[in-house]
């Protein structure tokens, strides 16, 4: 039933977040920080998905599950977006985090990620325009919203770069496999650390995670 595949799911998450403490010593503290902070609560991703069903919080509908293979491209129009099982009311910026994320390398996160928010207030501004309704968040929300979502998203990367490194998403056997093992982990460090400053959280002796820049 859904309890049991729940307990199930957070103990593989704890599994995978142990074999990924024991690759790295920098992903350990921000593995360390959000479990202290936030995963140690078994009911962490029940408890998000309780709170957006609030009539009053700002939500929208969320896929849940956005990452490359679930984008289907015609050229270079998006054609279709599949798999809908995990869709839920939620952030506003869940989505484009979770790709973000998972897909671009940490650099390229960084310098996009200002711009496509500006770029989604922009056209969420324009489209209610045209309906003849009012914005019903500023961007400073928008901004506190992409924020408070990031212990989230790097609670689901967690799941997600422990799952990957099990199957033939990230080794194929082939020669690029460390490569791309050392791209992935260095995408969760990264978001770990992110979500480690916006919340202001501490390790034990007082220090936060160094940021990575590569």
């Amino acid at each position: 039933d859904a309890e049991e595949s729940y307990k199930q799911y957070v103990a593989m998450h704890e599994m995978m977040c142990e074999q990924l403490m024991s690759m790295d010593q920098q992903l350990k503290r921000g593995l360390t920080l959000l479990r202290d902070n936030y995963t140690q609560n078994s009911s962490w991703y029940i408890d998000e998905l309780r709170h957006y069903k609030n009539e009053e919080v700002l939500r929208t509908y969320v896929h849940g599950d956005l990452w490359a293979p679930n984008i289907l491209w015609r050229g270079d129009d998006v054609a279709a977006i599949v798999d809908w099982s995990l869709c839920h009311a939620g952030s506003l910026t869940e989505d484009l985090q979770r790709v973000l994320v998972t897909c671009c390398s940490v650099e390229r996160r960084k310098r996009i990620v200002r711009p496509l928010l500006e770029y989604y207030f922009d056209r969420m501004g324009i489209k209610l325009g045209e309906k003849g309704m009012d914005m019903p968040f500023t961007f400073k929300d928008l901004e506190e919203d992409y924020h408070r979502t990031l212990r989230f998203t790097s609670g689901q990367t967690v799941f997600a770069t422990g799952l990957w490194l099990q199957t033939g998403v990230i080794r194929r056997g082939k020669s690029d496999d460390v490569a791309r093992v050392q791209e992935i982990l260095a995408r969760l460090s990264s978001v770990l650390e992110e979500t480690a400053l916006a919340y202001k959280w501490h390790l034990p002796d007082g220090s936060q995670v160094s940021i990575v820049t590569k």
